[in-house]
């Protein structure tokens, strides 16, 4: 089995587990014998579509979870001061927001140009 298959394998083992059912359950809610969920719990073969989006539903996650990708990180947390700012900014007029822009474009430059420069300065220590 591929290391990728075991990592899937694992993560809809764990996923069934931390949701707190049996493989005969889900079995049941499938609709599939339970050597089906067992097969793709050992092989990591990962379930037909509309099987896998009933299982995000039963282990209460997204289907992206059950085809073992990665949770996505939001850009800007929703709730935080800084999408609120963004909020608040789009109402602005468009020559404060140009402003806005501008300050945060020399902000972000800024900081690529200190990593970099601590980058190279780690290359040739």
């Amino acid at each position: 089995m591929s290391e990728e298959h075991e990592e899937v394998s694992s993560h809809l083992r764990d996923l069934r587990n931390q949701a707190g059912l049996g493989l005969r359950e889900v079995a049941r809610e499938l609709g599939v014998i339970h050597t089906r969920i067992l097969h793709w719990e050992k092989t990591g073969r990962v379930p037909k579509s509309e099987h896998a989006l009933k299982l995000a539903e039963l282990y209460n996650v997204g289907a992206d979870a059950i085809m073992g990708l990665p949770k996505a990180a939001p850009v800007i947390a929703p709730n935080s001061k800084l999408a609120k700012l963004f909020a608040e900014a789009s109402r602005l007029p468009g020559q404060q927001q140009r402003r806005i822009a501008d300050l945060l474009e020399d902000i972000v430059a800024a900081q690529k140009m200190k990593a970099q420069d601590k980058e190279a300065a780690g290359v040739s220590s």
